[in-house]
């Protein structure tokens, strides 16, 4: 390294650690690769708690589709796609689609800005698949005067440059060692690369330098790359680049610009190398920025003011306005002084804000009641119980008992189960129904039939309108019934050559995409539910279960009081269906199923899933899930399985994977609704590890996890 370069990054490490930082911190962007950062080099500064992002990107010869999310405070997790635009997927064949290469990445902020120290990440990128973009860094962000500079230190494609030694190579010679890399005849992919992390006999500096606007709606920078790319060698098994052609640099330097025109947008434009242009989009949320609204609201005047006596039902037609649904009222007492209110609870999802909500509003319309008890029915069966005293709650009201007092006496518990119609004992007086059966229930709404990554083309897809229908023939047995109809789209070109060597329970998703024709069953079944003890919870499903496979699926969950912890058990007969997806079935038929524990942490909303069983594939083995559960509702998470298929037989992947988002849609707009919005995504679709996709279950139907 040239003098000059020491003294210029001597003067930034100094400038950086030593300047006092802002008054506020900057906005957030993203690289190209999807990763915190400018355009090929990262920076230390951690998007808010809670950010969603989806970003594209073009750095010729690449074009990245990233997805990402801010998981922890000190935690970024990452996924992206990579097209190489002059590389084939296939080569030895006519089809023409450019090479796809999928990746994830992991970045952890340990230490945040100070008014006097840094911010400090660690990055661990494209860890699983191929890891043929594979690098780790360490990077170090201060900021001052709407100036921001990162300096910092990269590892194995971002080290390419080979400034320096590897300083941990005086830790362990392991450090020290060249780096593995991916062989596409020997290598299955998917494993982790751990021994390549900050490993090599050469590390590279990079650093940036960003000014921000006034109004953070504008950065302008430089950077200095620690990647050199393509060193002349054409064979994949020693170049710097997995492109078919060398990528050429003609300097470390890149610049580049970026614009933010309204939230939640990022456009950037820069140029790299000394001869590529490059442009990325980015979208993205702080979707934990408005947390649920979960304080019952007070009577309103015109509540207030009416007459019991002259509109006997507008405490209920207060109810329902409150999206707080009435299943039916059971009069108690000898002067029917107590009740019994069965409802959804649908305003806030929040059992203690919606019970008071139904006892204020209860006792303003039934002046001849002292006791009340609230209990909140999901699929017919009653999930948790509370009961308020007039007296508690006008007291609290006025100011004389506080919030916690008030609550502690409302004995908030599981509800016990109802044999038949009633759970009351004494004088049961009348019940009122509010909710009649049979009743029915219709929708249609537009859907997305994708496939990505596909040898056919980077991502196929179909517009469909999906139809369903639903008849609630009594609070706990219905009917229903999901269909599709193809509008739209290119899955009628989507191509595979995948091959298994366990029974095709999922890896002939193409088939069942192209073959399906103009309309499809996506399901049809019977559903029940019951309530079998105070903490045991039952339902049974019957016919066409998912888009592949029928049969009959029966669940069960244990769910103890303090309600951070439930057990769950699940039993199925599985039967492959036909192709088209009507009424057909295949002669492959599996029994399946799986014990499991599910536990909320109570740390930052962090959720945890463990199950163990037998696998559609007939495998046996158990799947991890790990996720966050956000103030809005918002809940990010992956999951892993391992069997006791070796990775050889489970082919490209070696193991099960993927990540997902489940985003209700009051989160979105400001509503409260059941409707969510659930992507899940594995990167590659194989046999091994499949579970049956039933819908309804009953954890999430009993808002499990969920606070009294």
């Amino acid at each position: 390294m040239s003098q000059r370069l020491r003294r210029a990054l001597g003067l930034l490490l100094i400038s950086t650690f030593a300047a006092p930082a802002p008054a506020a911190p900057y906005f957030s962007g993203a690289a190209s690769h999807g990763m915190p950062g400018l355009l090929e080099t990262p920076w230390a500064y951690a998007p808010p708690d809670g950010t969603l992002s989806l970003s594209i990107s073009s750095a010729l010869p690449y074009v990245y589709l990233a997805t990402s999310a801010q998981v922890l405070p000190w935690f970024w997790f990452g996924a992206r796609y990579t097209q190489v635009r002059d590389r084939l997927y296939q080569p030895d064949s006519t089809n023409d689609t450019p090479y796809l290469d999928k990746g994830f990445d992991l970045v952890f902020s340990p230490l945040t800005e100070g008014r006097y120290t840094p911010a400090v990440s660690i990055g661990l990128l494209d860890i699983a698949g191929t890891g043929i973009f594979g690098s780790e860094y360490i990077a170090a962000s201060k900021s001052w005067w709407g100036f921001s500079a990162t300096l910092g230190l990269g590892w194995g494609r971002l080290g390419s440059a080979g400034d320096l030694q590897n300083p941990l190579s005086e830790i362990s010679p392991r450090f020290d060692e060249e780096r593995d890399v991916f062989d596409p005849d020997e290598d299955q992919g998917g494993a982790l690369f751990s021994d390549n992390w900050f490993s090599g006999p050469e590390t590279a500096v990079f650093g940036s330098l960003a000014w921000h606007s006034p109004a953070r709606r504008w950065q302008a920078f430089v950077e200095y790359d620690g990647n050199i790319y393509d060193n002349g060698n054409t064979n994949l098994q020693r170049d710097n680049e997995p492109a078919s052609r060398r990528v050429a640099s003609a300097t470390r330097w890149n610049a580049g610009v970026r614009w933010r025109p309204w939230r939640g947008t990022e456009l950037t434009a820069g140029y790299i190398r000394g001869n590529t242009a490059t442009v990325s989009i980015r979208l993205f949320g702080d979707l934990d920025a408005n947390p649920l609204r979960t304080t019952p609201p007070a009577l309103s005047s015109r509540i207030q003011r009416r007459s019991t006596q002259e509109e006997a039902t507008s405490w209920v037609d207060s109810l329902w306005s409150e999206n707080l649904w009435l299943v039916r009222k059971t009069s108690t007492g000898p002067a029917h002084n107590s009740a019994r209110i069965d409802a959804v609870f649908g305003r806030t999802g929040h059992f203690i804000a919606d019970s008071l909500s139904i006892a204020r509003i209860a006792f303003q319309g039934l002046p001849e009641v002292d006791t009340l008890e609230t209990r909140d029915i999901r699929v017919g069966m009653p999930r948790l119980q509370a009961t308020w005293k007039r007296a508690d709650v006008a007291a609290e009201e006025a100011g004389s008992l506080s919030r916690a007092e008030l609550i502690e006496s409302a004995q908030i518990s599981q509800a016990s189960p109802c044999p038949g119609v009633l759970c009351s004992s004494g004088d049961l007086g009348r019940v009122e129904h509010y909710l009649q059966y049979p009743a029915w229930a219709y929708t249609v709404g537009p859907s997305l039939r994708s496939n990505i990554g596909s040898a056919g083309g980077f991502w196929l897809t179909d517009f469909q309108l999906k139809p369903g229908v639903r008849l609630q023939l009594s609070g706990d047995l219905s009917l229903s019934s999901v269909a599709a109809l193809r509008v739209a789209g290119t899955l009628d070109e989507v191509t595979s050559t995948d091959s298994s060597a366990l029974p095709p329970v999922r890896s002939n998703l193409e088939q069942y995409q192209t073959e399906s024709g103009f309309a499809y069953l996506e399901s049809l079944e019977a559903e029940y539910f019951q309530k079998l003890s105070q903490r045991l919870y039952a339902k049974v499903n019957v016919g066409i279960l998912e888009e592949m496979f029928g049969g009959v699926f029966g669940e069960l969950a244990w769910i103890p009081s303090e309600r951070r912890l439930a057990l769950g058990l699940e039993l199925a007969w599985a039967q492959q269906r036909n192709f088209n997806q009507l009424f057909g079935f295949q002669g492959y038929g599996v029994l399946t199923g799986h014990a499991s524990i599910h536990w909320n942490t109570g740390w930052h909303g962090v959720r945890t899933e463990l199950s163990v069983g037998r696998y559609l594939a007939r495998d046996t083995g158990a799947t991890l899930k790990v996720s966050r559960q956000f103030n809005s509702g918002l809940e990010v998470g992956a999951f892993a399985t391992r069997t006791n298929v070796s990775a050889e037989d489970f082919g490209e992947g070696s193991f099960d994977k993927g990540f997902f988002f489940n985003l209700p849609l009051d989160t979105l707009m400001g509503t409260r609704s059941k409707d969510t919005i659930r992507f899940e995504y594995r990167f590659l679709t194989r046999d091994g590890g499949q579970k049956l996709q039933v819908n309804r279950r009953l954890l999430p139907e009993l808002d499990f996890p969920a606070t009294p």
